[in-house]
């Protein structure tokens, strides 16, 4: 998998939907969202690990991470090279299925 990330970022494809500022390629969401429509229908799993590194890695680091954390962690992600995992806790999904 951390061959697929790294091929992901050679394409430039995890940097698409940032901005520039933050290392980004400044691309439209709906151009983003054809990428990934497009990888979904002949790449699922590269469209998989595309939406893993962007919405759970990316993401969440530029909307709510610090300056601090977004200048050590971003880069490391949008090249491919941090690992991005996604841990839910069982309390916080039943919470959502609940409501």
């Amino acid at each position: 998998m951390r061959e697929a990330d790294r091929a992901l970022a050679e394409m430039g494809l995890i940097r698409a939907p940032f901005k520039s500022s933050d290392g980004g390629l400044d691309m439209p969401w709906s151009a983003f969202c054809h990428i990934q429509e497009q990888l979904g229908r002949h790449a699922y799993f590269a469209g998989s690990i595309l939406n893993r590194l962007v919405t759970f890695g990316a993401m969440p680091l530029v909307k709510f991470g610090s300056e601090p954390q977004r200048k050590t962690l971003l880069p490391q992600i949008l090249s491919g090279q941090a690992l991005v995992a996604l841990a839910l806790l069982r309390q916080v999904i039943d919470n959502f299925l609940n409501e």
